[in-house]
């Protein structure tokens, strides 16, 4: 049974206070699955997948509920709780996951969100939280390429931009003038990479780049012109500020954007806006 993951467990037996689940078909021990869990007891023999914890008094458990991260995954979770040895975050388990302070960035506050990695603690084998984000991942053996498509994660705002994670991976950084609409901490969004330096510092934008970047453009430019009846008040003599606002980007992906579909015969540009042929 793998701690802090979804499991793949055969319902052995029922018993009053709940179902006892294990690997394949195996006759004694198992580890339970609590009668509130479930209305009617499952089928013995019938697998369920079940996220496999401890309960307050450390012994295994189960629960039929998904939980709002797994092992080695890093989520936007809130704190519950602070006490003198740490807090408590909700993970979407009866039972709260324990952020030490020694593995707390800076001091967590109760009702505050924050971005939460779960691990193992190798002495006592219990599922732990942190949220020292840049000393659990880093870029060292990074596969990524320039304008490729990642997943992200913000997890911090600096003075130079966001800070986000990368695929669950990697770390990287969307430099404010990259930033084209309204950010905040535990975004999970699509991003491309833009520069990897040889320092293994990754940068990072919201829109792929070059060519394709005017295709990304257009096709949103598009999508505005069909949500107002084919016509915008906007052209290449607008204002960069009513450009960022209005479509999320700026003025010059904006002029790119609508060259492109000028060229492909999709709009025409008039002297009060572009209109969709």
């Amino acid at each position: 049974m793998k701690l802090g993951q979804i499991n793949q467990l055969t319902v052995l037996r029922n018993k009053v206070h709940g179902a006892y689940l294990g690997v394949d078909e195996q006759e004694d021990g198992g580890i339970l699955l609590p009668a509130n869990e479930f209305e009617v007891p499952p089928p013995p023999g019938s697998v369920l997948n079940v996220f496999v914890y401890h309960d307050s008094e450390g012994r295994l458990i189960c629960s039929l509920r998904e939980p709002l991260i797994t092992l080695h995954q890093f989520a936007f979770l809130s704190v519950k709780s602070v006490t003198p040895f740490g807090a408590f975050i909700d993970i979407g388990m009866p039972k709260d996951l324990f952020v030490p302070f020694s593995e707390q960035m800076t001091p967590m506050v109760e009702g505050n969100s924050y971005v939460c990695y779960m691990y193992i603690d190798e002495i006592k084998s219990k599922l732990i939280g942190s949220t020292k984000i840049e000393d659990i991942i880093d870029n060292e053996e990074c596969s990524l390429q320039v304008n490729d498509e990642v997943d992200l994660l913000i997890y911090q705002k600096s003075d130079l931009g966001f800070k986000a994670i990368i695929n669950q991976e990697h770390l990287g950084l969307i430099f404010h003038s990259d930033v084209h609409k309204p950010l905040a901490l535990g975004d999970r969004l699509k991003g491309y990479i833009k520069t990897i330096r040889p320092d293994q510092k990754i940068d990072l934008v919201l829109n792929v780049q070059g060519v394709e970047h005017i295709g990304v453009s257009a096709e949103e430019i598009l999508t505005k012109l069909d949500e107002h009846a084919g016509f915008l008040p906007y052209n290449d003599k607008s204002a960069p500020e009513e450009i960022k606002q209005f479509f999320g980007m700026s003025k010059k992906a904006f002029k790119r954007g609508i060259g492109s579909l000028y060229k492909a015969r999709k709009i025409t540009i008039q002297s009060d806006g572009i209109r969709k042929i």
